[in-house]
């Protein structure tokens, strides 16, 4: 059986990797191998995770700073996993000395004061710190989430379950933005509740939080390819595909953006009609002095602004004396305002850090609202072709928010899909 797998992103290359695993069980008297192969458009795998080499982005004035590692990357924007999923597939490629443990799990800072939260530890009602002094409301949000009554939920946003709570803006929205990719009042009260149900069903340990200790590409990637090459997984860069009818396959995995699925599958469903929300990442540069010396700040952190605007917080990452940072819109990220207030919170000089770049990705996760759900539903529906498989984290939105475990738990419905065809064909 000859499989195609279209589109090398984290949701490609964890379908290829498990079909690869699927082909090893497979027992002797299969009239046929698995032979899979992978299409990429880019030059590199890595969807949106993959690295960017960030000296090519700088002004020439600065890139000497980089102490001649003319190659050294960082991610589009700070990434991280749950030990859930894709750690299970991290420890099987032996590469788990590649990630960071966030050991606090995620982390505040407020002006003087600094202080964490790690769900894996089992505390969310025990809290005690004063900025996380939980009220009736909060117990009453809560229930509401959790209780098996779906009629609390339906229909609901983050926001309209948790609003009322006096921690709303100090706990609730900043988890929110960090678990789910969007805002409290665009996202599904009912996803939010699946991905806490989703992970606690694995245990209090599968709420650990990892993230690559250089960046995706050379940790993950690059590794990730290497094993599949040895299976004798075909790896194709620099191959657009428009027209799958040239294809010749058995069967044809779509892992691409929902955008590119529905110009291949023809789709008379527009794009525009599902709502996307944007994500701005900024990238500065720091002072070759401040090397190694804000290795605190490695995991992921959160920055709470004074003027009360809530689009102006932000979740940042160091890392290779990089910040990293990750905003939630894309029409008023002010590069000099963020800078001002990193260098007010981390208590050094403006001065020091130095350059910056920022990204735009006007269309990076789904917007999570219940209806805008409803319309990917119906998109997916609408693929008829026996021989065509959707993948990828946008297709597994009624279960997970989009992000990289909802890509490998969508590579894992398409391997249960290959297997039952496989059986049928015996």
């Amino acid at each position: 059986m000859k499989i195609t797998i279209i589109g090398g992103g984290m949701a490609g290359l964890s379908s290829a990797y498990l079909l690869t695993k699927l082909a090893r069980n497979l027992t002797k008297d299969r009239d046929k191998d698995l032979e899979i192969q992978v299409l990429e458009s880019a030059k590199e795998v890595g969807g949106r995770c993959k690295a960017f080499v960030l000296k090519d982005s700088f002004k020439d004035s600065f890139k000497d700073s980089f102490k001649g590692e003319s190659n050294r990357k960082t991610d589009n924007c700070p990434h991280i996993i749950f030990k859930a999923q894709v750690y299970g597939m991290i420890e099987e490629l032996g590469i788990t000395d590649n990630f960071y443990h966030l050991e606090n799990g995620f982390e505040f800072l407020d002006q003087d004061e600094y202080f964490t939260y790690n769900p894996s530890q089992n505390k969310l009602w025990a809290m005690t710190h004063k900025k996380f002094a939980w009220g009736l409301q909060d117990y009453k949000a809560l229930f509401k989430l959790a209780c098996n009554l779906k009629i609390f939920r339906k229909n609901k946003t983050v926001a309209q379950i948790f609003a009322k709570s006096k921690i709303y803006k100090k706990f609730w929205y900043p988890l929110c933005l960090a678990i789910m990719n969007d805002k409290p009042e665009n996202s599904s009260a009912d996803i939010f509740y699946n991905t806490f149900k989703y992970l606690i069903k694995r245990g209090f340990s599968s709420f650990n939080i990892y993230k690559p200790c250089n960046n995706w590409s050379d940790d993950f990637f690059h590794p990730l390819t290497k094993y599949l090459e040895n299976q004798n997984v075909k790896i194709k860069t620099n191959t657009k595909i428009t027209d799958i009818t040239t294809i010749k396959s058995d069967y044809i995995i779509l892992a691409t953006p929902l955008s590119q699925t529905l110009k291949l599958l023809a789709n008379n469903l527009a794009d525009d009609q599902v709502s996307h929300n944007p994500i701005t990442s900024i990238h500065y540069q720091l002072d070759s002095k401040l090397e190694d010396t804000l290795n605190q700040y490695k995991g992921l952190t959160h920055i709470y602004n004074r003027d009360n605007n809530l689009d102006h917080d932000l979740w940042f990452s160091i890392n290779n004396n990089i910040i990293s940072t990750v905003h939630s819109s894309f029409a008023d990220v002010d590069v000099d305002y963020f800078k001002r207030i990193l260098a007010h919170n981390l208590k050094i000089k403006p001065s020091l850090i130095l350059d910056s770049k920022k990204i735009i990705n006007k269309h990076a996760t789904l917007n999570h609202s219940q209806e805008n759900l409803n319309k990917v539903q119906k998109i997916l529906k609408s693929t008829k072709a026996d021989n065509i498989l959707i993948c990828g984290d946008w297709s597994s939105s009624d279960t997970f928010p989009t992000t990289i475990e909802s890509s490998f738990i969508s590579a894992l419905r398409i391997q249960a899909k290959i297997k039952n065809l496989i059986y049928e064909k015996k």
